[in-house]
């Protein structure tokens, strides 16, 4: 079922990216917003050390019990993230794009994640997917 992208939808995305937005500067690193979002990202990280990370962000409210996350197909690197955000419980997980990319299903040129699965990233789960993030930024 393909979901209808309205102005009410688009604003909840935009205000869930702001808000990991917000998260991300308490760690002090230079965030940036693409223009256009062309190619999946929807946020940018930049470390003191001039080394990046990409995110893309998102967000669901539970409809019919059901929820997945759509993204289209990428290729995995160290370096990418995908942000499940679960609006009505306010949780996120920040989830490595290998990590995500191997559980995810394959389904018309995207990789479709069920809420179910993200038992599997707990890990990853709110602060302690921020923290890998860090973790990658620090790293050489």
């Amino acid at each position: 079922m393909r979901m209808e992208v309205t102005d009410s939808t688009k604003r909840k995305g935009t205000s869930v990216e702001f808000l990991i937005i917000s998260k991300l500067l308490k760690y002090n690193f230079d965030v940036y917003i693409p223009v256009a979002d062309t190619s999946g990202i929807d946020i940018i990280i930049r470390s003191p050390k001039g080394k990046y990370v990409e995110i893309q962000v998102k967000s669901r409210i539970a409809r019919g019990g059901g929820r997945v996350f759509d993204v289209k197909n990428f290729t995995p690197r160290d370096t990418y993230f995908i942000c499940c955000y679960i609006i009505e419980e306010n949780e996120y997980w920040l989830i490595p794009s290998k990590k995500y990319y191997k559980h995810a299903a394959y389904n018309n040129n995207k990789r479709r994640l069920d809420t179910t699965k993200l038992r599997f990233f707990d890990k990853f789960e709110g602060e302690n997917g921020l923290r890998e993030i860090v973790r990658v930024l620090r790293s050489n």
